[in-house]
């Protein structure tokens, strides 16, 4: 049963600040806080690792405002679901709030106004990302209603809607048909690798992954072509991994040999179809992480003889 709580994070280099904070909230039945940071490090690797679902963030770091912006746009960027509420007894920090578009408090607030607060953050982040998920869910319904081979630029649109909705936060910034950097070679979709956990940061580790191409075949049948194609895009600038995106799946025997034939050149190629894109909605919908499906189809990839 996924924890129906919402996930607190509370980083503020004050310790009176701090534990008053998490006191007040932890008399909440609807919160739970998760953990507290003391440094600016700490505000990053903790809300990179532990994805929380609201960031009470302090607004006065030393030694000057260009912490506490930096900070924001790290947050930003690398967990794009996590809601940010600044904290601040200094109305010189309420404008850095508004340009970097968070939510924002006085420390002198009453314990009733802070804790509707971080509800109504909470609430509103929730439902710009189950918009995301409905939309998602929309585009897999046209995916398995098109007809084989047909409208293919908006299938590839459709695949990258859903792409972006499950693997978000680990991977940002899509791109449709994004030539390569020598400006001849088009790839259907390429999405940024901006995690540092997980299975995506074992990719990138592995494969130098820090951009994944998915190229999408609106076809049941595949052959080896489509795969020597997607491993011409795979080079040192873009990284050693990439998805081949069809509607069936790819019989185990035919991905044996894909994984023998690009072996030595050190390149993965892992595959994807209809059913694991809404098995993957549905895991995104119950609170579960997406990324287990790849890890087992990883982990099958590299057993097979």
């Amino acid at each position: 049963m996924p924890n129906n709580k919402m996930r607190v994070l509370i980083a503020d280099d004050n310790l009176i600040d701090r534990e008053g904070v998490q006191r007040i909230l932890e008399r909440e039945d609807d919160m739970d806080v998760i953990d507290v940071a003391k440094t600016p490090p700490e505000v990053v690797e903790m809300t990179r690792a532990l994805q929380p679902d609201v960031l009470i963030l302090d607004l006065k770091w030393p030694p000057d405002i260009l912490v506490i912006q930096t900070l924001i746009e790290k947050v930003k960027s690398e967990c794009p679901e996590t809601a940010i509420l600044g904290l601040t007894a200094y109305p010189r920090y309420h404008q850095a709030a508004h340009n970097a578009g968070i939510w924002m408090i006085n420390k002198d607030v009453s314990k009733d106004v802070l804790i509707e607060t971080v509800r109504a953050v909470y609430s509103e982040k929730r439902k710009i990302n189950l918009k995301t998920l409905h939309e998602a869910q929309e585009a897999m319904i046209r995916i398995e209603k098109r007809l084989l081979g047909k409208d293919n630029s908006n299938h590839e649109n459709d695949i990258s809607i859903v792409l972006d909705a499950v693997f978000k936060p680990h991977l940002s910034n899509p791109r449709l048909q994004s030539r390569t950097r020598d400006g001849v070679q088009r790839r259907d979709i390429v999405f940024s690798n901006t995690s540092d956990s997980g299975f995506w940061h074992r990719m990138r580790q592995q494969f130098d992954a820090d951009q994944i191409v998915f190229e999408v075949k609106n076809v049941t049948d595949v052959d080896e072509d489509y795969f020597r194609q997607i491993a011409s895009y795979l080079t040192p600038s873009i990284g050693r991994l990439g998805f081949l995106v069809t509607r069936n799946p790819i019989p185990k025997g035919s991905m044996a040999h894909i994984v023998a034939v690009f072996h030595h050149e050190k390149k993965l190629i892992m595959c994807l179809c209809d059913e694991d894109l809404a098995g993957m909605i549905i895991l995104k919908e119950s609170g579960r992480d997406p990324t287990t499906t790849l890890q087992r189809y990883y982990d099958e990839l590299i057993t097979l003889p």
